[in-house]
């Protein structure tokens, strides 16, 4: 754990992209944390609370960044087989999100639409094979986001102020935009690769090794 107190604010890489950057700066409210998770499984646990956390206090749309369990940095050694660890990783986020959701709403007469959004099908088909192997959760829907877009169509886009909508590395700009121009009112973007800190996204969870520092870690609601 760190002791001193440090905040994470977005600023604009030389390519014009958003990034996180570390400061002191007292006017953010992303401080570091000093109970750091015990584990991934706890990390994960951690991370869908805080977003559920986020919706509830009023937050739309919110994002999370963390660690890979294949390595300090969010996509291991960049292999094939550590990119998809991250994926199903991506996935077990989501399947905290989704349970704690349909446990608070498991009283109404209609569940909420849940969608999952990604980039590729490659993508898709390891957060469907995450998602097979948990009750309840065989119905959610996985769309790669190009052709969840070309369905919508110019005039159909509109979800369900209820849809809970979980993107997964979305890069794009349009990607980030596009749930919350078509109505979504909960949404959340795991281990975004461009874009982080758009608005109207705030930061939920974020964890990160800070080399002979320890770990800056943000958690809401804290």
């Amino acid at each position: 754990s760190v002791s001193m107190m440090a905040f994470v604010s977005p600023y604009f890489d030389f390519l014009g992209r958003s990034r996180w950057l570390f400061s002191t700066r007292w006017d953010h409210v992303c401080q570091v944390r000093a109970v750091l998770p015990s584990s991934f499984e706890e990390v994960f646990q951690r991370a869908g609370s805080a977003v559920v956390s986020g919706w509830n206090s009023g937050l739309r749309a919110v994002e999370e960044e963390f660690p890979s369990s294949v390595g300090l940095n969010r996509v291991g050694d960049g292999s094939l087989s550590s990119t998809r660890s991250a994926w199903r990783e991506c996935a077990a986020v989501a399947v905290e999100i989704l349970v704690l959701v349909l446990g608070e709403e498991r009283l109404d007469e209609e569940s909420p639409d849940l969608v999952i959004l990604v980039n590729k099908r490659a993508v898709a088909e390891v957060v469907r094979s995450v998602l097979n192997q948990r009750e309840g959760l065989d119905t959610v829907k996985v769309n790669v986001w190009s052709e969840w877009a070309r369905r919508q169509g110019p005039g159909r886009c509109a979800m369900d102020a209820k849809a809970v909508v979980v993107l997964v590395e979305p890069s794009e700009e349009v990607m980030w935009l596009s749930p919350i121009e078509c109505g979504a009112q909960r949404v959340v973007a795991l281990q975004g690769v461009m874009n982080n800190g758009i608005e109207p996204y705030q930061l939920a969870f974020f964890i990160r090794a800070m080399s002979g520092w320890g770990y800056v870690m943000c958690e809401l609601p804290e």
